[in-house]
């Protein structure tokens, strides 16, 4: 007789993202999987999706909050809401396709020592740019998108161990994340999911992507509504931090955690940026509880940081490179500021260009000049300065210049 597949409980942490929670509630209901329930918790949301859902969905269970209290603490009150042995995650600024469910229930089903199984992610506004296959981290404590900002040409398909599972849609084996004590309460938003892939490791259990299952992602869509990339890389570092104390082998961390406080006192300096010094400020606040969660921790640990050093990514520099991919149409590029036939390659300005260009380097030949590396695309915009129906892109390449008509005078 055939085994029947499980429930699977869906969590979606909203907060104000009327933009976004339609789309991926129809979407999600759409699911081939046979048996889901869905579950919204709000964080104090203002702007009607919870009106929108309540009116629209109403087989959606809701929780409210009544205020802002964070994407993990959220998660896990929709987490021990509900009542299956799964539980997926999933932002409320995705779009998932239908068959999207089923191979992480595979995946967890085949291997019980899988605590986690994610999505491939795909950037919503281009599908064919990979926003991530899983998640690593530096032996810095700084997560990364593996795979981010490459073409989804297969190259990253398969199923693979990752670090960490993105959080933006990937599934959780309940009784594991209760193993290892589920999300860091003490993280408002920003590197739970790092933290936690890391105690699952640490506590003998693995992590996978499978990249069969396909979501498309907004990329902040709402998280950068509400906070800046300041307040973004504030919180990541404070927790990042945090997480070095908590996780590692005594031998280990008295190595790694001076590099890290003595890179984030020369950015101080560099940039005079205070970022760090609050971050230092916190943990110097908040060392109690974090020794008290270190000494659990290592106490239940059955992998050495040693085991794990495949894992994790052994250089200062991520491993990625971060494109201007926030400018990714005609109208975000106008409407951030910048002026048509006046178009900079070395302008390092937010949101200059179009997607695919990393940021503006100075020529190592002479010292001064500026360029810019592309990915496997780009996009630039043209205009038709002169009327004359054709534009002229000049490109500096390693082997020379090159010179290209072309007839579209909006975007070359």
């Amino acid at each position: 007789m055939e085994q029947s597949l499980p429930d699977v409980d869906i969590i979606i942490v909203n907060y104000n993202g009327i933009g976004y929670i339609e789309a991926c509630l129809d979407s999600l209901f759409r699911t081939d999987y046979p048996s889901f329930t869905v579950i919204m918790v709000d964080n104090g949301s203002s702007d009607g999706s919870v009106e929108l859902v309540r009116t629209k969905y109403p087989g959606v269970r809701l929780i409210l909050n009544g205020a802002n209290l964070g994407f993990g603490r959220a998660n896990t009150a929709g987490i021990e809401a509900g009542k299956a042995e799964f539980r997926a995650l999933l932002n409320n600024d995705t779009i998932v396709d239908k068959g999207w469910l089923s191979p992480l229930v595979d995946a967890m089903l085949a291997d019980k020592s899988v605590a986690s199984a994610c999505s491939k992610l795909l950037f919503m506004n281009n599908r064919r740019i990979v926003n991530g296959v899983g998640g690593g981290m530096n032996f810095l404590g700084y997560g990364f998108d593996i795979g981010i900002y490459e073409r989804d040409d297969g190259s990253l398909d398969g199923t693979s161990e990752v670090f960490f599972p993105c959080a933006a849609a990937c599934l959780l084996r309940r009784s594991a994340f209760d193993d290892v004590g589920g999300f860091d309460r003490k993280f408002f938003m920003y590197h739970e999911d790092v933290d936690l892939g890391w105690r699952f490791w640490l506590r003998g259990y693995r992590v996978k992507c499978v990249s069969v299952s396909v979501v498309y992602h907004a990329f902040g869509g709402t998280s950068l509504r509400t906070g800046s990339m300041e307040f973004r890389n504030r919180l990541g570092l404070r927790h990042a931090m945090r997480s070095l104390i908590k996780n590692y082998e005594a031998k280990t961390l008295l190595k790694v955690l001076p590099l890290f406080v003595s890179l984030g006192i020369r950015t101080t300096v560099k940039k005079r940026d205070l970022v760090f010094l609050r971050c230092l400020l916190w943990n110097l606040a908040s060392l109690p509880d974090t020794l008290r969660e270190r000494r659990r921790i290592q106490k239940r640990r059955t992998v050495t940081d040693k085991a794990l050093s495949s894992l994790i990514w052994q250089q200062i520099h991520l491993p990625v490179n971060y494109p201007d991919y926030e400018v990714a149409t005609l109208k975000s590029y106008t409407t951030g500021g910048n002026r048509k036939n006046n178009v900079s390659i070395a302008d390092n300005r937010w949101k200059n260009l179009g997607y695919g260009w990393h940021g503006a380097e100075t020529y190592f030949g002479d010292g001064h000049t500026k360029y810019r590396w592309t990915k496997k695309e780009a996009v630039v915009f043209l205009w038709n300065k002169y009327g004359n129906g054709s534009v002229a892109l000049e490109a500096l390449a390693l082997a020379g210049s090159l010179k290209k008509k072309t007839k579209d005078t909006d975007i070359g």
